[in-house]
């Protein structure tokens, strides 16, 4: 019996814990939920006492708003207090004094910020702008009077308190229309726009800032008082902000624009010359913001061949330049240089159409041209030998001693051998004895001891001296006129549209030609060119920078500068260019009172020159012995110790014909607001062409790139056509194109050699007219 009773309790004892297991589970996920709902409403309650939705209050200010001060030399303190629940983010604090933010120069600390100034008598705008920790922002403006002891202060005190006029136009809302007053400055002043022509410049371009508010009382524009419509023309160097506030008794309104200067070199070529050992001297500046930190590549080119490309500059910091010249280089007559920088862009610049430079360069004047003209060295050593030997020996053995004396040696075989042998050895041996005897014997004792030496010397100097005339004066004097410039000018004339242009605005004159039949390269040369017309019975004459412009089978691309030394544009163009290529220019700022529409007649005049140059040289050995020559004939000829060989060099140039060579000019005119007074800044574009200059554009040849956002309609533009509406095509006078060859004889003497190249160079020069 006891058995069986136990196992029942047993039983009972397990079923009792199965039931407890089951009802712990709900029980856990209970208490966990209950644990949730209380941290989420300690949180929210947490959030709301410790989250900050206020902004900051502005307690005072002063000068208080609508105060009307009166001084002669008022010492102000512009100063705002204020608070708020949390904390005061004081970095966010600004202080912006008519325009002028003077934020820098205030003290600022976290109840308050003031700023000590001298003003001057008149209406003057502050604000004030700030955060708190959380981020809340606040703003207020207020205005005040400053007036000298003389002037009234009650003028300025009715227009500046706002109280009266916001009451009247509450009490009107229920009896009848408000007035237009009350209405216009119960709010702000809006603005309807503040603007820059650009955001992003280069380090010292020009910007136009325009502006447009409605119902303002006073405006300011960088503590400048302006109008309430208007431009403004600023050059910025560095990233700057302007601020533009204008303020009525409503309130106050401020907009700012920031135009970012990038941080970013830009390297330009400032001069290219000669140094004083004949070698190219070049000047590389960086005009850009940033600096240079590692090397670049520098390329020179002479009349388009590379004849250096080095990396010379290693740095170069913001606005510094350094000098530097082809070592490896002489320059040896009148040569075309061009020297590029950075040309692969390997340094980053803000400006990769300035790089670039064309000059035309001569070799620094050596004493060789000046001294070897031997008229110095004549009249030192014919004075001093003649008189002394003339004195003793001509009045007594000129013709009589000689025959005496000499005869002891060899009376008859001299006269007898010397003429014979003198055609014979003059070539072989005169190189090595004329030398020697010919500067010191033959100058010098001229008619006297030619017969008193032995009479060897006589025929040996006497052929010398006739060859050494030939080569020195005949070239010299021969080719020179050949190459001449016929002088005629040629001249378009042409209008302006019925535009009027005002006097903030530029004209900029600019001229094209179209060259067709080249075959050789080709210079095209423009000078003498003005621009006459008569406007508001003032006679304006416009002199307009010369051009130079060089077709050449060595280059793809076109390129053109303004070479400010010379006044002149510098072009160089494909040989195969088909398209107009840009001739010159000229910026013309339109004057005081500006000028009418339909200005007639506008008469542009030049002279054009075309040279078509090929020189050929040949060298072969001509020697003319000369043995009938007396001794009196030297006393003519200047000594050339140099010049030994005897070789006769007769150089000519000649004028050929040129036809199948067309050109023709035309001219435009177009309006600018803003334009620049570096023509090398202009971003010249050489041609029409699309893909034969940097500019890949289909730009008229002549726009100026850098600039063309700023073309309006006038002179011969609509506003759409960079460079204006061309005149008709003109073509210059035939007579006009000329074409230069140069040939020559020299002998086979590496000496007379260099010296017939250097002729060579020098008349080629002067066949180009430079």
């Amino acid at each position: 019996m006891n058995v069986p009773s136990s196992e029942p309790s047993a039983l009972t004892v397990n079923d009792s814990e199965s039931g407890t297991r089951g009802c712990s589970v709900p029980l856990v996920g209970l208490t966990i939920l209950i644990a949730l709902i209380v941290t989420a409403i300690i949180l929210g309650i947490g959030f709301t006492l410790t989250h900050d939705s206020i902004a900051p209050t502005v307690l005072q200010l002063s000068p208080a708003d609508g105060t009307n001060l009166t001084s002669s030399n008022p010492h102000i303190v512009v100063m705002a207090t204020y608070n708020d629940n949390q904390s005061i983010d004081a970095k966010s604090v600004r202080l912006v004094l008519d325009g002028l933010d003077v934020t820098s120069q205030a003290f600022i600390s976290n109840d308050s910020v003031s700023y000590a100034t001298d003003l001057e008598p008149g209406l003057h705008v502050a604000l004030v702008q700030l955060n708190d920790a959380s981020g809340n922002q606040v703003s207020r403006s207020w205005r005040f009077n400053i007036s000298t002891p003389q002037q009234s202060p009650t003028i300025p005190t009715a227009i500046l308190t706002p109280t009266p006029l916001r009451t009247a136009t509450r009490a009107a809302t229920s009896i009848a229309p408000p007035p237009a007053t009350a209405t216009r400055v119960s709010v702000a002043p809006p603005v309807v726009n503040f603007s820059a022509s650009r955001m992003v410049v280069n380090r010292g371009d020009t910007v136009v800032l325009s502006w447009n508010v409605q119902n303002d009382e006073v405006t300011f524009l960088n503590q400048e008082r302006v109008n309430s419509i208007g431009t403004r023309l600023v050059t910025v160097n560095n990233t700057t902000t302007f601020h533009f506030i204008a303020s009525n008794a409503g309130g106050t309104t401020e907009k700012l624009v920031t135009i970012t200067v990038p941080v970013i070199a830009d390297l330009i070529v400032t001069d290219v010359g000669v140094s004083s050992s004949n070698q190219i001297l070049y000047t590389i500046r960086n005009v850009g913001s940033g600096d240079v930190t590692r090397p670049f590549l520098v390329q020179v080119y002479v009349n388009g061949v590379l004849v250096d490309s080095s990396r010379p500059f290693v740095t170069l910091a913001a606005d510094t330049e350094s000098k530097a010249v082809t070592s490896n280089y002489i320059v040896p007559g009148t040569i075309f240089v061009e020297v590029r920088v950075n040309p692969n862009q390997e340094i980053q610049e803000s400006n990769y159409t300035n790089n670039s430079i064309i000059r035309t360069l001569g070799p620094t004047p050596t004493p060789t041209a000046t001294a070897t003209h031997t008229p110095t060295r004549t009249p030192t050593y014919t004075p001093t030998a003649t008189p002394t030997s003339t004195s003793t020996n001509t009045p007594t053995l000129t013709p009589t001693s000689t025959p005496t004396k000499t005869p002891t040696s060899t009376p008859t075989k001299t006269p007898t051998n010397t003429p014979t042998r003198t055609p014979t050895i003059t070539p072989t041996n005169t190189p090595t004895n004329t030398p020697t005897r010919t500067p010191t014997i033959t100058p010098t004792l001229t008619p006297t001891y030619t017969p008193t030496k032995t009479p060897t010397s006589t025929p040996t100097n006497t052929p010398t001296l006739t060859p050494t005339h030939t080569p020195t004066n005949t070239p010299t004097n021969t080719p020179t006129p050949t190459p001449t410039v016929c002088g005629l000018t040629t001249t378009i004339q042409s209008n302006f549209n019925s535009t009027p242009i005002t006097s903030t605005n530029t004209i900029w004159f600019n001229s094209v030609i179209d060259v067709s039949g080249l075959s050789q390269p080709t210079l095209v040369e423009f000078d003498n060119s003005t621009i006459q017309f008569v406007a508001n019975n003032t006679i304006y004459n416009l002199n307009v920078p010369g051009a130079s412009i060089s077709f050449s089978p060595t280059i793809s691309l076109a390129t053109t500068i303004f070479d400010a030394t010379s006044n002149h544009w510098v072009t160089t163009v494909p040989l195969t260019s088909t398209n107009r290529v840009f001739l010159t220019g000229v910026a013309f700022p339109v004057p005081a009172g500006g000028l009418p529409g339909n200005i007639n007649p506008i008469t542009w005049s030049g002279r054009f020159t075309t040279t078509l140059v090929t020189e050929t040289i040949t060298t072969t050995a001509t020697v003319t012995p000369t043995s009938t020559l007396t001794p009196t004939a030297t006393s003519s000829v200047r000594p050339s110790p140099t010049n030994t060989p005897t070789a006769s060099v007769t150089p000519t140039g000649t004028i050929t014909s040129t036809t199948g060579i067309t050109m023709t000019w035309q001219w435009a005119a177009a309006v600018y607001t803003q334009f620049g007074t570096n023509y090398n800044m202009l971003g010249v574009k050489p041609v029409d062409d699309n893909s034969r200059s940097q500019y890949k554009n289909f730009d008229p040849a002549g726009t100026p790139e850098n600039f063309k956002q700023f073309v309006i309609a006038g002179a011969r533009g609509d506003g759409t056509t960079l460079v204006g509406n061309y005149t008709a095509p003109t073509v210059p006078s035939p007579c006009l194109l000329k074409s230069t060859s140069l040939k020559g004889s020299a002998p086979s003497s590496n000496t007379t050699k260099k010296n017939l190249l250097d002729d060579m160079l020098d008349i080629f020069s002067k066949a180009l007219g430079k």
